[in-house]
């Protein structure tokens, strides 16, 4: 069985290079290694820097909502939801 030749080999999203070539994926990409140091982890450390500040801000203030027993079966319902929903992200994207 005949397998068509990718454009754009395997091997060239492991390197630093922003700009991933003319013939790969029609001339303007940037490459996996690029989009994850340079887009995301720089972002994504700044969020974790200004984490304990928000955090420590929020406990500091003032309880604005009423507490009541569904609390509890709120966060469960939360933290049950939030791993299926990536689950369900991930197999439709990849």
């Amino acid at each position: 069985m005949w397998l068509p030749q990718p454009a754009c080999p395997p091997e060239l999203d492991d390197s630093l290079g922003p700009w991933a070539g003319e013939s790969c994926r029609g001339g303007f990409d940037f490459t996996l290694l690029f989009e994850e140091a340079v887009l995301a982890v720089p972002l994504q450390s700044l969020l974790l820097l200004l984490l304990p500040t928000c955090t420590v801000r929020l406990a500091r203030s003032d309880v604005k909502v009423i507490a009541s027993t569904l609390r509890y079966l709120k966060a469960v319902s939360l933290g049950e939801l939030a791993p299926l929903l990536c689950t369900c992200y991930t197999w439709l994207t990849y």
